[in-house]
C-alpha cells in the first residue's frame, strides 16, 4: 500500500496468486478454488499455533480424542442438525438426552474428569449440567470445610446430585449485600430456618433450578438471635432424589423464553422458600461458622463469600472469547471466498472479474481487530486462570491476600471481555451481507447465547464502578505516600505513569509507532489521567474538588474503567510476546513474526479508539510538534495502522484456521472449511428447512391461503 493510503480510502488489490484469471461460470466452485489459494498464503506453521492456543500438545491430543468421539456420535450430532426446529420444551428435552449420552460416551471410552468437561464443552449445548460444573460445584469446593467436602463432593462430582447456584433474586442482583432471602438460626433444633420474606425475595434467573437441579447453593442473609450477619451460603435439597417432586416448603418452577431464543435448552427458574429447615450442618463453613450455641465465627474477610462469583466471572474470559473466535472464524472463511464487483483499477482479463470482499478496506478493517481480540482474549483467559488458580490455593490456607487484586482483575475484565465479545459477534454477523441473518450462517447461535454475558454475574456498568474504586483507591494512597509506588500490582502498574512522572517519547514515523514500550506507555498514560481526574470529581469541595460520588460518575466510569482495562491488556500482550510467553510459546520465527505483527496491529488499533482520550489529556498533540515531521502523530498512527493492516491479512485464513475448529464444530454454512458455502446453504434449505419437508404446507394451503384467494377471486368479479 502507497504511502499516503489510509485503510479506509484504499481497495487491496488481489495478487495474482489469488485466483484464476478469469472467473470460472460456476461461482460455487471458484469459492472452493478461492479458499485453497487464500489458504495456501499463509507463511507460519499452522499445527505450532493451535498448540500455543491449545497451551501445548498434550492438550490438543486429549481434545482431538474427546473431539472424534463427540462428533461421530450418531445421536449429538443428530441434535445439533435439528436444534433449530425444535420447540423450547423439546429443546429441553433434547438437552438433558445429550448429557445423558455424554455419560454413556464417558463410561464406554473410560474418559476421565477433564475429558468430560471437554465434551460437555464441545456438545455446545447450555444446559444445567453445565452450570452445574461452574457454579455448583467450585463454589462447594471453594466455600465448604474439609467435613462439608467429604460428605458432598462425591455425590456432587458423580451426578448423584444435581446442583444449581441460588443467588440473584427478583428485587436485586449486583446489590449481594441487600439480597433478601434469610437463613435464620433455630437455637433448639439446630438448623437454619429458610425463607422467602417478600415476593421480591423470590430467587430468579437461576440456571438448572426450574426443572433439573435436586439441590442448590442459595445465598441468604445470615440472622443470629435478631441480629444480621450478611449473606453466606447454605445447601439446600429442592427436590426428592427418588420422584424428583419438589420438597415440602419450596414452590419452584421455570422462568420461560429467554431473548433472541437463546439458552433455550437451560431451565432458568425461581423459587420460594417458605420456612424451609436445614441442618446447621449446611452452611458452607470453611471461612465462617455458626456454633451450636449460635456465636458466630467470622471470616478473614468480608469479600471471602464472593469467591463463588469470582470464579465464574475468572472462567467466562475464556469461556466468551472462544466465542468470539467462532464467530470470527465464519466471517473469515466467508469474507475471503464472497466476490462482489470488478475491481476498477483491474486491467485486461481481470477487468471482468469479481473482487473478493475482505479486499475492500470496508471488510477487512472489521474483520481483523476480531482476529486480534481472539488471540488477546485467549491469552487473558489463560492469565485469568492461572491467576485464580494461585488465589485459590492461597485461600485454602486462609490467605487473603490475592483476593482484592483478583476481584479487580476479574471485575475489569469481564466487564470490558463481555462487551467487546458480544458487539464483536454482532459486527462479524454483519459482514457476512444478508446471508449472515440465516440460522445456518451460525453466527447468530452464538451471538443470542453470549448476548446477556454483559449482564449475569454483574452487570457491566456496575463492575465498571468496581474497576474504578480499585484504581482510585490506589491512587490516593499515592498522593499520600509516594513510597507505596512499589506496592503496585499488575492491575494499577498504569499509576506508575503518575508516580514516576513519565515522560513519553511521542513516535512520528510508521517505525516509532511499532514500538512496544511507546504502545503501552500511551494507553497507561491514558488510564492514569483518567483516575487522576476522577479523584478530583471525586474530592470534597473544601479540598478544591466537585465533591461528586461514585454513583454520580457512573456513566463516566464506563469510560474510565475501559482505560484502565485495555492498560492491563496492554503490558499483558507485552509480557506474552517475550520469550515463552504466551502469545509465542513453542512458536517457530515465522510463527513469532505473525503474531507480533497481529499484536501490533491490535495495540494501535486501540491507541487509535483511545485517540479523543489522548488529545484531551494533552498526551497526543493534534498536529507535529516537531518541525522536521511532514505529518502529525496521528496521520502517522494511521498509516501505521494501515501498513499493520497489510501484513496481517495474507494470514488471516491461517491465524483463524490454527483455532481448530472443524465444520462439525462451527455448525456452520458460511464457516466451512473448503469454502462450499452456497452449496451447503441450499442443502440445508432444502434438506432440514421444516416447511420443505411436506405435511404443513397442505394445511396451511387449505386452512388459510386459499380462503384468502378465493376471498380475493370474489372481490375481482364483482
Amino acid at each position: 500500500m502507497a504511502a499516503a493510503s489510509t485503510p479506509s480510502s484504499t481497495v487491496a488489490h488481489a495478487p495474482d496468486s489469488i485466483g484464476p484469471k478469469a472467473q470460472p461460470h460456476d461461482v460455487n466452485e471458484q469459492t472452493a478454488i478461492d479458499m485453497k489459494r487464500f489458504r495456501a498464503r499463509c507463511t507460519f506453521d499452522i499445527a505450532k499455533m493451535h498448540n500455543m492456543i491449545d497451551e501445548g500438545s498434550r492438550d490438543t491430543e486429549m481434545r482431538q480424542k474427546v473431539h472424534d468421539i463427540i462428533a461421530n456420535d450418531a445421536l449429538i450430532t443428530e441434535a445439533k442438525r435439528t436444534r433449530p426446529f425444535l420447540s423450547r420444551a423439546d429443546r429441553l428435552y433434547t438437552g438433558q438426552a445429550l448429557m445423558k449420552r455424554l455419560f454413556d460416551l464417558v463410561d464406554e471410552h473410560d474418559l476421565d474428569y477433564m475429558e468430560f468437561l471437554e465434551c460437555l464443552f464441545l456438545v455446545d449445548e447450555q444446559t444445567s449440567y453445565y452450570l452445574h460444573h461452574v457454579a455448583f460445584l467450585p463454589v462447594i469446593n471453594a466455600q465448604g470445610s474439609d467435613e462439608q467436602q467429604a460428605e458432598w463432593m462425591a455425590k456432587a462430582q458423580n451426578h448423584a446430585w444435581l446442583g444449581c447456584y441460588l443467588q440473584t433474586e427478583l428485587g436485586h442482583g449486583s446489590n449481594v449485600r441487600r439480597l433478601e432471602t434469610t437463613a435464620t438460626f433455630c437455637k433448639d433444633t439446630d438448623e437454619f430456618e429458610i425463607h422467602s420474606p417478600s415476593l421480591t425475595a423470590t430467587k430468579w434467573w437461576i440456571g438448572g433450578l426450574g426443572v433439573v437441579s435436586t439441590h442448590g447453593v442459595v445465598q441468604a442473609q445470615l440472622i443470629i438471635d435478631g441480629t444480621n450477619h450478611g449473606p453466606h451460603l447454605f445447601l439446600v435439597q429442592l427436590r426428592d432424589i427418588q420422584n424428583h417432586k419438589l420438597l415440602p416448603g419450596i414452590i419452584a418452577g421455570e422462568i420461560g423464553p429467554k431473548a433472541h431464543g437463546g439458552f433455550a435448552a437451560l431451565d432458568n427458574g425461581y423459587a420460594r422458600f417458605n420456612h424451609v429447615r436445614i441442618p446447621r450442618f449446611n452452611m458452607l463453613a470453611r471461612f465462617s461458622q455458626v456454633t451450636r450455641e449460635g456465636n458466630f465465627i467470622k471470616p478473614p474477610s468480608d469479600k471471602l463469600s464472593f469467591g463463588g462469583m469470582v470464579f465464574i466471572r475468572a472462567q467466562m474470559i475464556s469461556a466468551v472469547s472462544m466465542s468470539l473466535t467462532k464467530a470470527t472464524t465464519i466471517a473469515t472463511r466467508y469474507l475471503h471466498v464472497r466476490r462482489q464487483f470488478a475491481d476498477p483499477e483491474a486491467k485486461g482479463e481481470r477487468a471482468e472479474e469479481e473482487l473478493n470482499v475482505i479486499f475492500y478496506p470496508s471488510v477487512y478493517m472489521r474483520l481483523l481487530p476480531l482476529i486480534a481480540k481472539s488471540y488477546v482474549f485467549g491469552a487473558m483467559g489463560k492469565d485469568m486462570a492461572e491467576l485464580y488458580g494461585t488465589m485459590a490455593s492461597q485461600l485454602a490456607s486462609g490467605n487473603t491476600e490475592m483476593l482484592a487484586e483478583v476481584h479487580a482483575v476479574s471485575s475489569g475484565l469481564k466487564s470490558y471481555v463481555t462487551a467487546e465479545v458480544v458487539e464483536g459477534i454482532e459486527i462479524a454477523r454483519r459482514s457476512l451481507g444478508g446471508h449472515g441473518f440465516m440460522e445456518s450462517a451460525g453466527v447468530a447461535r452464538i451471538y443470542s447465547k453470549e448476548l446477556p454475558s454483559v449482564t449475569y454475574e454483574g452487570d457491566n456498568y456496575v463492575l465498571a464502578q468496581q474497576t474504578c474504586r480499585g484504581g482510585l483507591k490506589t491512587y490516593r494512597g499515592l498522593l499520600k505516600d509516594a513510597s507505596k509506588r512499589k506496592l503496585l500490582t499488575a492491575s494499577t502498574d498504569y499509576l506508575a505513569h503518575l508516580a514516576d512522572k513519565k515522560q513519553i517519547k511521542l513516535p512520528h514515523s510508521i517505525e516509532e509507532w511499532r514500538n512496544l514500550q511507546v504502545q503501552t506507555d500511551l494507553l497507561d498514560a491514558r488510564a492514569a489521567f483518567h483516575v487522576k481526574r476522577l479523584e478530583i470529581l471525586m474530592r470534597s469541595k473544601a479540598e478544591g474538588g466537585q465533591g461528586k460520588t461514585m454513583g454520580q460518575l457512573s456513566w463516566q466510569c464506563q469510560m474510565i474503567s475501559k482505560a484502565i482495562v485495555e492498560s492491563f491488556i496492554g503490558r499483558r500482550v507485552a509480557a506474552a510476546l517475550a520469550p515463552e510467553g504466551l502469545l509465542v510459546n513453542g512458536l517457530d520465527d515465522a510463527g513469532v513474526k505473525v503474531i507480533k505483527n497481529l499484536m501490533n496491529f491490535y495495540l494501535l488499533n486501540t491507541i487509535d479508539g483511545a485517540l479523543s482520550e489522548l488529545l484531551e489529556f494533552g498526551v497526543i498533540p493534534a498536529h507535529s510538534t516537531d518541525s522536521g515531521a511532514m505529518q502529525s502523530p496521528i496521520e502517522t498512527l494511521r498509516l501505521a495502522i494501515a501498513n499493520a493492516a497489510q501484513e496481517v491479512l495474507p494470514e488471516t485464513i491461517g491465524l483463524t484456521d490454527a483455532f481448530g475448529f472443524s465444520d462439525w464444530d462451527l455448525n456452520s454454512a458460511l464457516g466451512r472449511y473448503d469454502g462450499r458455502c452456497y452449496e451447503d446453504l441450499l442443502h440445508r434449505a432444502e434438506s432440514q428447512a421444516e416447511l420443505n419437508l411436506g405435511g404443513k404446507i397442505k394445511d396451511i394451503f387449505e386452512k388459510s391461503i386459499k380462503p384468502v384467494l378465493e376471498r380475493g377471486d370474489r372481490l375481482a368479479k364483482l
